[in-house]
């Protein structure tokens, strides 16, 4: 069975939260129904705050597990948030000893979370990070930036070897060419990561991150060519054969 992982190209504001092998779109569709197993509302959203979220524990196979989808009530606006998030069990009882990562950066006020939405992907240590089945979410703070934009397309990736021949992300691969389809500059960072097993019991979840150089800004309707920089060289090296592997870009401040 494929890990459930990945992208999906947004084409509109109403684009779920559904990380497929593919890819995952900057963007949430708040009209759509739950699609995922294990998907619950956070016991306490922050909604007073202008955003309210839900997380994914366990998703459908091939769709990245541990999500927190990321809703922005206020229309014209982007946000950048600050969050701290305590892991529960299936009973929605705190799980002491268990730490929480978020991989984009919510938890340190490093993801950009557009008018339409967004979204972050949480990973959890400790002696019972298995048995995390929801988490709780409270708003430490959130900058808001004026934002007109309706559409934010999200930017393409094209993986490289050294001779330009085109490959994929579960190759060696050298450089990343990334294409920019907005008419206004994007600002952006690109993460590795390598899965656990997803023949493994419980939510599957990142085993090996690492950040390409950045973060990056793609000028409109232009491209630009990243090289990938010792530290992903390094988890490429050692994610092992017939790894799970996503390559994930995300909008930052």
């Amino acid at each position: 069975m494929m890990a459930r992982l990945g992208f999906i190209r947004a084409v509109g504001a109403a684009a779920l939260v559904a990380c497929c092998l593919a890819g995952c779109s900057w963007y949430v569709n708040v009209n759509a129904e739950p699609t995922t197993r294990g998907t619950r509302p956070v016991a306490a959203s922050g909604s007073s705050t202008g955003l309210h979220f839900q997380y994914t524990a366990i998703g459908k196979d091939n769709f990245i597990n541990q999500t927190l989808a990321i809703y922005n009530d206020r229309s014209g606006y982007t946000a950048v948030p600050i969050l701290k998030i305590q892991p529960l069990d299936s009973g929605n009882r705190v799980l002491s000893g268990v730490s929480v990562e978020s991989l984009f950066g919510v938890l340190a006020g490093e993801l950009l979370v557009p008018p339409s939405g967004g979204y972050d992907i949480l990973r959890f240590s400790g002696d019972r990070a298995g048995d995390v089945r929801n988490v709780k979410v409270d708003v430490v703070s959130v900058r808001w930036i004026p934002d007109s934009r309706k559409v934010i397309y999200e930017p393409a990736l094209q993986f490289l070897a050294a001779d330009g021949t085109q490959l994929t992300k579960f190759d060696d691969f050298t450089s990343v060419v990334v294409t920019n389809a907005n008419d206004f500059a994007v600002k952006a960072a690109i993460l590795y990561i390598v899965w656990t097993d997803p023949s493994l019991p419980g939510p599957q979840q990142a085993r090996l991150t690492a950040k390409f150089p950045g973060p990056i800004t793609l000028p409109a309707n232009g491209r630009l060519t990243v090289a990938l920089g010792d530290d992903v060289r390094s988890v490429m090296a050692a994610r092992g054969d017939q790894a799970a592997v996503s390559v994930k870009i995300y909008p930052v401040p």
